[in-house]
């Protein structure tokens, strides 16, 4: 390259492309003329580098010249960006993802509140390229016991979609952690369930320490409904009138009706229901997305859970919905009816609460003796 570059002269001429300059040989001919040079040259650092292209004889020209600056340019950018971003820590790389792409979504509220809860304690501090798939395994397998493993996934596919839309926008250039951890199965159904006095008990708890929080768990100890479904409802949901609520199912995404007891019509009459306003808001006005922490003060309170270390024996909000459930099954209702009411996708998963039905059980087989009769 030294040898070449001494055949050509020390002054470089502009060409009408950006970056890149021509220079006429003293010895080399093309075409009957002298044979011409083409160099680029562009920022590396803080210093510029200067890179001969080829001659003309070869069949370099000024546009082609351009064309391979351009691919030096964007090599280094793309360097550049991955070197600085090293320093990009997950609470960074969330923000962005916040600001770029979760507001226009209906879940950035929850997906903030479910990041804030769990993971930013654990990795918001981390930089991107130093959270490893063993540590995401460390950090799902120790809330196993602690937390729904539907819970740990979404911790894990909140994780996931930040690091993609890194990936998506050029901000990131490494591997997604997330793939190959595994979430341990662990049996989450709840044995336990309030007993009349336990329940009275709890609802009186909470309304002398919070009329919202006691309004709220009063509807689902009589509907059956979740936490999300009560928060998702609005004022069009509920007829007083026919003594019904429509309920937004969040996972089955189909709607369903409970019906109101005479505490819950009379608990509804008493708010201001509203087109288009949740029954139950947030501060602001806008949706909840947690239970209020005011429930586990009750409970704590009361002494439910204590001296119980199985996580399924605790009393928790969802206890409501499973209390519910237990009831009518112990009243005999049909396990049809009782999925139904439940919004369960598949009776299998009402079944079971078949345990609780020891008249209903009995009533069957005295009907089955009373039919067949081998005498």
């Amino acid at each position: 390259m030294k040898e070449k570059e001494t055949e050509i002269q020390k002054g470089r001429v502009k060409t009408r492309f950006p970056g890149v300059y021509s220079r006429m040989s003293t010895k080399r001919r093309y075409a009957g003329r002298p044979d011409v040079a083409f160099d680029i040259v562009y920022s590396l650092g803080r210093s510029k580098k200067w890179e001969m292209v080829g001659w003309k004889s070869e069949g370099v020209n000024a546009q082609y010249a351009s064309k391979l600056r351009s691919e030096r340019v964007l090599e280094i950018r793309q360097k550049g960006s991955i070197a600085s971003l090293r320093s990009l820590t997950l609470d960074d790389a969330f923000e962005t993802y916040r600001a770029n792409h979760l507001v226009t979504t209906k879940s950035e509220a929850r997906i903030v509140s479910m990041y804030k809860a769990s993971v930013q304690k654990t990795f918001g501090g981390r930089k991107l390229h130093q959270i490893t798939t063993f540590d995401l395994q460390r950090f799902a397998t120790s809330l196993t016991g602690k937390r729904a493993p539907a819970t740990i996934r979404h911790y894990l596919s909140i994780i996931r979609s930040v690091y993609n839309k890194m990936i998506v926008w050029g901000l990131y250039a490494g591997k997604v952690p997330t793939y190959g951890v595994v979430v341990p199965y662990i049996d989450n159904e709840r044995d336990r369930f309030l007993s009349r006095e336990e329940a009275k008990v709890l609802l009186d708890e909470l309304r002398s320490r919070s009329e919202d929080t006691y309004r709220v768990a009063l509807l689902s100890l009589n509907t059956g409904m979740r936490a999300g479904e009560i928060f998702k409802l609005k004022g069009e949901d509920v007829d007083l009138e026919d003594g019904t609520i429509r309920i937004r199912d969040p996972k089955n995404r189909k709607s369903r009706i409970a019906y109101m007891s005479d505490a819950v019509k009379t608990m509804l009459e008493k708010l201001e229901l509203r087109r288009g306003r949740y029954v139950f808001p947030a501060r602001g006005g806008g949706k909840r997305v947690w239970v209020p922490a005011t429930f586990d003060r009750a409970v704590e309170h009361l002494g439910l859970n204590r001296g119980v270390k199985d996580a399924r024996d605790r009393i928790v909000f969802h206890s409501l919905r499973h209390t519910f459930a237990a009831w009518l099954a112990s009243e005999g209702v049909p396990l049809y009816t009782i999925s139904k009411l439940l919004g369960h996708s598949t009776i299998k998963m009402t079944e079971r609460y078949a345990k609780l039905m020891p008249k209903a059980k009995k009533e069957a087989i005295d009907l089955l003796n009373n039919v067949v009769s081998l005498e």
